[in-house]
C-alpha cells in the first residue's frame, strides 16, 4: 500500500552507496589471515590514526570487537569488568564476555544520560585483599554514544575522570564506540580527543557512517597483537576482506560529514512527535540520531497499533519492550616462516616477470564476475536474518550438502567452533578428533580455550583417517563428538564412522574446508559424501575461491542453536550479502575448475619429485595440495636449505609456504594455469643451476619434464 519506504528501525539497515559498491568491485585484496590485504591494512591504519592510537584491527562486528577487547584486557582467569547495567555489552551481546570469555561482569547503574556515577564505579572496584572471595577488577567499559539511553553523549570531561580513576587503580578503560562518530559530532569534540583516556576502542563502521559490514578495534601495538590472535581463535580471521574494507573507507570519507544532518533530522522528528497528543518525547535528550518516544499512560493508542499503522504506510520503527515504547534511528538515506616469506616478497618480487602464488588456495583474488555480483548484490541486515543474498547462499549450500539449513560465518574456524559447541553444549563434553587435524593444530585451541570442550586426539594415518578401533577405544562419554579431516576420506570410511557415532549416541561433524575438492577427487556427489554427518563446515574461500566465508549446514534445530552462538562470538554482520554474492558466483563458476587444479597439482608434484634433493610422495597428491620434503644432507656441507629455496623462488615471483625446517607446501587453485606450473618447475630447476649443483644433482629425465 505504501508509495515510499522510510526505514527508521536502526542505522544498521542502510544499503551500500554506488561509491561503496564500486570500491568493493575494484578493491585491491590479498589474504588478511596472513596480514597481507592492503585495503584492510589501509583501513586499520586510518581508523587508528583518527582515534589517536597506535594500531587497529578489522573485525566482523562490534560485538566481536568488544569481546576481543575485554578478553585482551582480562587475560587472567578470575577477572572482572565494571560496565553499565544498561550497556550494549551487558544487554545485547549474548553474555559473551562471561559465557565465551569467562570474565565476570560487575554492572553499575547507568544514569539517564548514559554515565555511571564515578563514586559507584569506584565502590565497585574489588579490594585486592579480598581476592580469596572476589574476582579481580581489571577493566572499566563505557559506551559512547549510549544506545539504550537514546544516543546520549558522554562528555569528554567525564571520560577523562573515568580514565584517571582507572589509572589510579591500575585498571584499563575500554570504550564501546559503536556510535563514537555520532558522539564526536554531537559534542563537537575531535574523536581522538574524546577517546584519549581509553586504552582501547571498538569503532563500528556499519552504524552511523553506513558501511555494509564490520568494526575496527584500536589500541596499542601490544594490544592489537594479542587481539589479532584472539580474532583467529574466535573465527574472525577472514581472507580477502579488502572487498568490505573498501566500502568502509568510502564511508569514512563520504558519510562522516552527514552525521550532523542526521542529528538535525532527529531533533526535527522528535519535536514533531512530541506535539502529537498521546505521544511523549524528551526532546532535550535527543542529542544524536536516536529517538525514544512513549505512549502516554491512559491513551487509547497502543504501541503495537501505532507500529502496525506506520508499517502499512512504509514507515518502519522498532518496538522496544512493552507496547508503550518505540524507537527510531535517523540516518543517511542510502539504500615464523610465513612472515619471512611475506617480508622477502615485498622487495624481491619486484625483480620477477610474473607472479605465481602457491602458498594457499586462500590467496585467490575475486574474479570480475564476483566483483560485479558484489557491486549489485541485494542486501539487508543479516543480524535480523533479512539479507536476501545471505539467505539464498545458505539455502543453496544446505541443499548441495543434503541438509535442512545453513548459516553463513566469516571463516571455517568459526564454523568448526560453533559446530562443536552446538553438539557439545553440556559442560564436561569431549570431542574425538585427529591429532593432525586443522581443528586441533591450526585453530588456536578455540574449542577448549573458548568453548571449554575437552579435545581427545586420535592419531591420523597418512591418508587422513583415524583407525575405527582407536576411535571406539577413545569414546568414554556419550556426549562426545567426532570430527574428521585431512586427505580425501572415502565415503565408505565416513559411513563407518557415522555408524560408530550412532551406535554410541554421538554426533558426527565434518570439517569440510576442502569438501568440494574431496568430492571431485573421489567422484562422489558431495551430498552423498557427507550424508552420515550431522553437521558440516563448508569453506567458500579455499578451493572455490570466494573472497570470504564459510557456511555451516545441519538440521533446522542445529542451525537455530548455531545462529545464537554466532552472535555470542561476535559474527552478527550486517549487509553480508555483498560477500555472499561473490560466494554464489564461486559456487556457479569455480566448482568445475577443481579437476583442473588437481591435474596441475599432479603434474607439479611429478616434476618436483624428479629434482634430486626434493622428495614428493606423488601417490598421495589426490587434490590440490603438494607437500615437498627437502633433504639437507644430499651433498655434505652444502648450503641447501628450505629458506634458500624459498628465497630463490620468491625472487622469481613464485610464492610457496615453508612448513618447518624441511617441508614445503604448495597449493594449486583456479588462478594457477598449466603455464604457471611449468614456470614454477623451471624456477625450481634454475635454483640448482644457480647453486652450482648442475646436472649431476638432477635425475636425467628432469629436463624432459621442463621442455
Amino acid at each position: 500500500m505504501a508509495t515510499r519506504t522510510v526505514d527508521l528501525r536502526s542505522d544498521t539497515v542502510t544499503k551500500p552507496t554506488e561509491a561503496m559498491r564500486a570500491a568493493m568491485a575494484a578493491a585491491e585484496v590479498d589474504d588478511d589471515v596472513f596480514g597481507a590485504d592492503p585495503t584492510a591494512v589501509k583501513l586499520q591504519s586510518e581508523v587508528a590514526k583518527m582515534m589517536g592510537k597506535e594500531a587497529g584491527l578489522f573485525v566482523p562486528s562490534g560485538t566481536m570487537g568488544n569481546l576481543i577487547s575485554v578478553l585482551v584486557h582480562c587475560d587472567v582467569r578470575g577477572s572482572e569488568v565494571i560496565l553499565g547495567n544498561n550497556s550494549h555489552i551487558h544487554i545485547y551481546e549474548n553474555g559473551g564476555i562471561a559465557t565465551i570469555g569467562g570474565v565476570h561482569p560487575r554492572p553499575v547503574k547507568n544514569n539517564e544520560d548514559g554515565t555511571m556515577d564515578i563514586d559507584l564505579i569506584e565502590d565497585a572496584i574489588r579490594d585486592p585483599r579480598g581476592e580469596l572471595v572476589y574476582p579481580t577488577t581489571r577493566l572499566i567499559c563505557l559506551e559512547n554514544s549510549h544506545g539504550n539511553t537514546g544516543g546520549r553523549c558522554l562528555p569528554v570531561e567525564y571520560i577523562d575522570r573515568v580514565g584517571e580513576l582507572a589509572k589510579k587503580h591500575g585498571l584499563k578503560l575500554h570504550i564501546d564506540g559503536a556510535r563514537i562518530f555520532n558522539a564526536s559530532v554531537g559534542l563537537r569534540i575531535p574523536v581522538d580527543r574524546l577517546v584519549q583516556a581509553a586504552d582501547s576502542v571498538s569503532v563500528c563502521l556499519s552504524k552511523g557512517i553506513g558501511a555494509p559490514v564490520g568494526s575496527v578495534i584500536v589500541g596499542s601495538e601490544t594490544f592489537i597483537t594479542k587481539a589479532r590472535r584472539l580474532r583467529k581463535t574466535l573465527g574472525g580471521g577472514m581472507r580477502q576482506v579488502g572487498v568490505i574494507c573498501a566500502a568502509a573507507l568510502v564511508a569514512l570519507k563520504e558519510n562522516l560529514v552527514r552525521l550532523e544532518g542526521d542529528h538535525k533530522n532527529a531533533k526535527v522528528l522528535a519535536v514533531g512527535l512530541n506535539q502529537i497528543k498521546g505521544l511523549r518525547v524528551n526532546v532535550a535528550a535527543v542529542e544524536t540520531n536516536i529517538i525514544f518516544f512513549d505512549i502516554v499512560e491512559g491513551s487509547k493508542i497502543s504501541g503495537e497499533k501505532l507500529h502496525e499503522h506506520l508499517v502499512e504506510r512504509g514507515v518502519f520503527v522498532m518496538l522496544e519492550g512493552p507496547s508503550s515504547k518505540l524507537s527510531v534511528d535517523c540516518k543517511k538515506k542510502m539504500a615464523t616462516k610465513k612472515l619471512y616469506l611475506r617480508v622477502i616478497g615485498n622487495w624481491r618480487v619486484k625483480m620477477a616477470t610474473r607472479t605465481v602464488d602457491l602458498r594457499s588456495d586462500t590467496v585467490t583474488k575475486p574474479t570480475e564476475a564476483m566483483r560485479a555480483a558484489m557491486a549489485t548484490a541485494e542486501v539487508d541486515d543479516d543480524v535480523f536474518g533479512a539479507d536476501p543474498t545471505a539467505v539464498k547462499l545458505q539455502s543453496e549450500v544446505a541443499k548441495m550438502m543434503g541438509k535442512e539449513a545453513g548459516l553463513f560465518v566469516p571463516s571455517g574456524t568459526m564454523g568448526n567452533l560453533i559446530s562443536v559447541l552446538v553438539h557439545c553444549d553440556v559442560r564436561g563434553s569431549e570431542v574425538i578428533l585427529g591429532n593432525n587435524s586443522h581443528i586441533h593444530i591450526y585453530e588456536n585451541g578455540g574449542i577448549a580455550t573458548i568453548g571449554g570442550v575437552h579435545p581427545r586426539p586420535v592419531e591420523n594415518n597418512e591418508d587422513g583417517t583415524m583407525d575405527i578401533d582407536l576411535i571406539e577405544d577413545a569414546i568414554r562419554d556419550p556426549r562426545g563428538e567426532l570430527v574428521t579431516g585431512g586427505r580425501c576420506l572415502t565415503v565408505e570410511y565416513i559411513d563407518r564412522v557415522g555408524e560408530l557415532a550412532k551406535k554410541h549416541g554421538l554426533k558426527l561433524h565434518i570439517d569440510g574446508a576442502c569438501i568440494f575438492n574431496a568430492s571431485v577427487a573421489l567422484g562422489i556427489p558431495v551430498d552423498r559424501l557427507v550424508q552420515a554427518a550431522n553437521s558440516v563446515s563448508v569453506c567458500l574461500s579455499k578451493g572455490i575461491g570466494a573472497p570470504v566465508g564459510s557456511v555451516i549446514v545441519g538440521s533446522e534445530t542445529f542451525i537455530t542453536k548455531a545462529r545464537r552462538l554466532r552472535k555470542s562470538l561476535g559474527r552478527g554482520m550486517r549487509q553480508v550479502g555483498v560477500i555472499c554474492a561473490a560466494a554464489l558466483v564461486a559456487l556457479k563458476e569455480n566448482l568445475v575448475k577443481l579437476e583442473g587444479d588437481h591435474k596441475n597439482a599432479k603434474v607439479l608434484a611429478e616434476g618436483l619429485n624428479r629434482i634430486k634433493g626434493l622428495r614428493v610422495n606423488v601417490t598421495v597428491v589426490e587434490t590440490n595440495i603438494v607437500s615437498i620434503l627437502i633433504f639437507f644432507d644430499i651433498v655434505e656441507g652444502s648450503k641447501i636449505s628450505g629458506e634458500k629455496l624459498q628465497e630463490h623462488l620468491v625472487e622469481r615471483g613464485v610464492f610457496v609456504m615453508l612448513e618447518g625446517p624441511s617441508r614445503m607446501r604448495i597449493v594449486l587453485h583456479h588462478q594457477i594455469s598449466s603455464s604457471d606450473v611449468q614456470y614454477t618447475l623451471s624456477c625450481a630447476f634454475s635454483w640448482y643451476s644457480d647453486s652450482s649443483f648442475l646436472s649431476k644433482h638432477l635425475y636425467p629425465t628432469h629436463l624432459h619434464i621442463l621442455v
